[in-house]
Protein backbone atom coordinates (compact mmCIF):
# COMPACT_ATOMS: atom_id res chain seq x y z
CA UNK A 1 0.00 0.00 0.00
CA UNK A 2 1.15 3.26 -0.71
CA UNK A 3 0.32 7.17 -1.49
CA UNK A 4 1.82 9.67 -2.83
CA UNK A 5 0.62 13.57 -2.87
CA UNK A 6 1.36 16.60 -5.17
CA UNK A 7 0.37 20.59 -4.62
CA UNK A 8 -0.72 21.47 -8.63
CA UNK A 9 -0.85 24.95 -9.76
CA UNK A 10 -3.58 25.19 -13.41
CA UNK A 11 -1.88 26.30 -15.78
CA UNK A 12 -5.04 28.11 -17.47
CA UNK A 13 -6.74 29.90 -14.62
CA UNK A 14 -3.42 29.51 -11.87
CA UNK A 15 -6.30 27.53 -9.40
CA UNK A 16 -3.75 25.64 -6.65
CA UNK A 17 -5.11 22.23 -6.20
CA UNK A 18 -4.17 18.63 -3.72
CA UNK A 19 -3.27 15.82 -5.73
CA UNK A 20 -3.53 12.27 -4.12
CA UNK A 21 -2.55 8.89 -5.62
CA UNK A 22 -2.88 5.59 -3.86
CA UNK A 23 -2.48 2.24 -4.54
CA UNK A 24 -2.75 -1.40 -2.92
CA UNK A 25 -0.68 -4.39 -3.90
CA UNK A 26 -4.41 -5.96 -4.33
CA UNK A 27 -5.74 -4.11 -6.71
CA UNK A 28 -4.91 -4.73 -10.24
CA UNK A 29 -5.88 -5.14 -13.65
CA UNK A 30 -6.71 -8.29 -15.32
CA UNK A 31 -3.02 -8.07 -17.00
CA UNK A 32 -1.58 -7.39 -12.85
CA UNK A 33 -0.67 -3.84 -13.57
CA UNK A 34 -1.54 -1.94 -10.36
CA UNK A 35 -4.73 0.30 -9.93
CA UNK A 36 -3.52 3.58 -8.75
CA UNK A 37 -6.30 6.26 -7.53
CA UNK A 38 -6.07 9.84 -7.93
CA UNK A 39 -8.17 11.67 -6.30
CA UNK A 40 -8.23 16.16 -6.34
CA UNK A 41 -8.68 18.20 -4.33
CA UNK A 42 -11.46 20.22 -4.49
CA UNK A 43 -12.81 18.13 -7.31
CA UNK A 44 -12.65 18.36 -10.69
CA UNK A 45 -16.36 17.11 -11.45
CA UNK A 46 -18.02 20.07 -10.54
CA UNK A 47 -21.33 21.13 -12.33
CA UNK A 48 -20.92 24.64 -13.51
CA UNK A 49 -23.82 26.89 -12.35
CA UNK A 50 -26.37 28.27 -15.22
CA UNK A 51 -25.47 30.95 -17.33
CA UNK A 52 -26.48 34.36 -15.89
CA UNK A 53 -26.69 32.75 -12.01
CA UNK A 54 -25.87 36.47 -10.53
CA UNK A 55 -29.56 37.08 -11.55
CA UNK A 56 -30.34 34.84 -8.77
CA UNK A 57 -31.98 36.91 -5.51
CA UNK A 58 -28.56 36.52 -2.91
CA UNK A 59 -30.15 33.21 -0.50
CA UNK A 60 -31.27 31.37 -3.82
CA UNK A 61 -27.83 31.62 -5.38
CA UNK A 62 -25.86 30.61 -1.77
CA UNK A 63 -28.07 27.71 -1.28
CA UNK A 64 -27.86 26.81 -5.13
CA UNK A 65 -23.76 27.12 -5.02
CA UNK A 66 -23.39 25.31 -1.79
CA UNK A 67 -25.89 22.65 -3.55
CA UNK A 68 -23.23 22.39 -6.42
CA UNK A 69 -20.43 22.07 -4.35
CA UNK A 70 -22.20 18.77 -2.33
CA UNK A 71 -22.86 17.50 -5.73
CA UNK A 72 -19.47 18.03 -6.95
CA UNK A 73 -17.87 16.00 -3.59
CA UNK A 74 -19.98 13.30 -4.71
CA UNK A 75 -22.23 14.36 -1.28
CA UNK A 76 -25.52 12.49 -2.84
CA UNK A 77 -27.39 12.99 0.05
CA UNK A 78 -26.62 16.42 0.61
CA UNK A 79 -26.96 17.49 -2.76
CA UNK A 80 -30.57 16.18 -2.77
CA UNK A 81 -31.16 17.70 0.32
CA UNK A 82 -29.60 21.06 -1.66
CA UNK A 83 -31.65 21.04 -4.54
CA UNK A 84 -34.79 20.63 -2.45
CA UNK A 85 -33.87 23.68 -0.36
CA UNK A 86 -33.47 25.46 -3.32
CA UNK A 87 -36.98 25.17 -4.20
CA UNK A 88 -37.93 26.23 -0.83
CA UNK A 89 -35.37 29.04 -1.01
CA UNK A 90 -37.46 30.19 -4.40
CA UNK A 91 -40.78 29.47 -2.85
CA UNK A 92 -39.95 31.74 -0.05
CA UNK A 93 -38.74 34.83 -1.90
CA UNK A 94 -41.33 34.38 -3.91
CA UNK A 95 -44.29 34.30 -1.28
CA UNK A 96 -45.24 31.56 -1.64
CA UNK A 97 -44.53 30.24 2.28
CA UNK A 98 -47.19 26.88 2.51
CA UNK A 99 -47.60 24.43 5.53
CA UNK A 100 -45.27 22.66 3.88
CA UNK A 101 -42.91 22.60 0.62
CA UNK A 102 -46.16 20.48 -1.43
CA UNK A 103 -47.98 23.66 -0.73
CA UNK A 104 -45.85 25.87 -1.26
CA UNK A 105 -45.21 24.50 -4.73
CA UNK A 106 -48.61 24.99 -5.08
CA UNK A 107 -49.22 28.27 -4.19
CA UNK A 108 -46.52 28.97 -6.70
CA UNK A 109 -49.03 27.75 -9.94
CA UNK A 110 -51.74 29.65 -8.07
CA UNK A 111 -49.98 32.86 -8.19
CA UNK A 112 -48.94 32.82 -11.55
CA UNK A 113 -45.34 32.23 -11.26
CA UNK A 114 -45.43 28.87 -12.76
CA UNK A 115 -47.85 26.54 -15.09
CA UNK A 116 -48.95 23.06 -13.50
CA UNK A 117 -46.71 20.63 -15.19
CA UNK A 118 -44.23 22.62 -13.31
CA UNK A 119 -44.74 21.81 -10.63
CA UNK A 120 -45.17 18.45 -11.11
CA UNK A 121 -41.61 18.65 -11.86
CA UNK A 122 -41.23 19.93 -8.44
CA UNK A 123 -43.16 17.65 -6.55
CA UNK A 124 -41.27 14.81 -8.25
CA UNK A 125 -37.82 16.27 -7.00
CA UNK A 126 -39.53 16.64 -3.72
CA UNK A 127 -39.85 12.98 -3.10
CA UNK A 128 -36.05 12.41 -3.96
CA UNK A 129 -35.27 15.16 -1.86
CA UNK A 130 -37.56 13.98 1.18
CA UNK A 131 -36.25 10.32 0.86
CA UNK A 132 -32.10 11.76 0.78
CA UNK A 133 -33.43 13.77 4.06
CA UNK A 134 -35.71 11.58 6.44
CA UNK A 135 -34.94 8.41 4.82
CA UNK A 136 -30.94 8.87 4.31
CA UNK A 137 -30.99 7.40 0.77
CA UNK A 138 -28.86 8.40 -1.33
CA UNK A 139 -30.81 8.98 -4.89
CA UNK A 140 -29.10 7.69 -8.21
CA UNK A 141 -26.25 9.90 -10.05
CA UNK A 142 -29.26 10.30 -13.10
CA UNK A 143 -32.39 10.62 -10.31
CA UNK A 144 -29.92 13.40 -8.88
CA UNK A 145 -28.76 15.12 -12.20
CA UNK A 146 -32.57 15.07 -13.57
CA UNK A 147 -33.57 16.93 -10.29
CA UNK A 148 -30.91 19.31 -10.86
CA UNK A 149 -32.14 19.82 -13.51
CA UNK A 150 -35.44 20.94 -12.99
CA UNK A 151 -34.56 23.17 -10.18
CA UNK A 152 -32.24 24.93 -12.75
CA UNK A 153 -34.89 25.36 -14.78
CA UNK A 154 -37.14 26.84 -12.35
CA UNK A 155 -34.60 29.86 -11.96
CA UNK A 156 -33.91 30.17 -15.27
CA UNK A 157 -37.98 30.58 -15.86
CA UNK A 158 -38.32 32.54 -12.33
CA UNK A 159 -35.07 34.83 -12.31
CA UNK A 160 -33.06 34.74 -15.42
CA UNK A 161 -35.54 35.26 -18.17
CA UNK A 162 -36.28 37.95 -16.64
CA UNK A 163 -33.58 39.68 -15.77
CA UNK A 164 -32.79 39.20 -19.68
CA UNK A 165 -35.89 40.30 -21.16
CA UNK A 166 -35.51 43.69 -18.35
CA UNK A 167 -32.55 44.29 -20.54
CA UNK A 168 -34.42 43.86 -23.75
CA UNK A 169 -37.11 46.07 -22.46
CA UNK A 170 -34.04 49.18 -21.61
CA UNK A 171 -32.42 48.65 -24.55
CA UNK A 172 -36.08 48.57 -26.99
CA UNK A 173 -36.91 51.75 -24.98
CA UNK A 174 -32.98 52.83 -25.51
CA UNK A 175 -33.86 52.37 -29.66
CA UNK A 176 -37.02 53.92 -29.49
CA UNK A 177 -35.33 57.75 -27.91
CA UNK A 178 -32.94 57.43 -30.21
CA UNK A 179 -35.43 57.25 -33.49
CA UNK A 180 -37.68 60.16 -31.45
CA UNK A 181 -34.01 62.00 -31.49
CA UNK A 182 -32.84 61.38 -35.33
CA UNK A 183 -37.00 61.81 -36.45
CA UNK A 184 -37.35 58.48 -37.78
Amino acid sequence: RGSEYQTLQCRGCGTISFAEESWNSEDTDPEGELLVTKILYPSRTIRKPIENYYCLPEVVRRVYQETLTALSNKASILAAIGIRAVVEAVCKDKGCKGRNLESSIDLLVKKGHLASDQADFLHLQRFMGNAAAHEIAPPEQSELSAALDIAENLLITLYVLPALAQTMTRSQKELSARKTRLGK
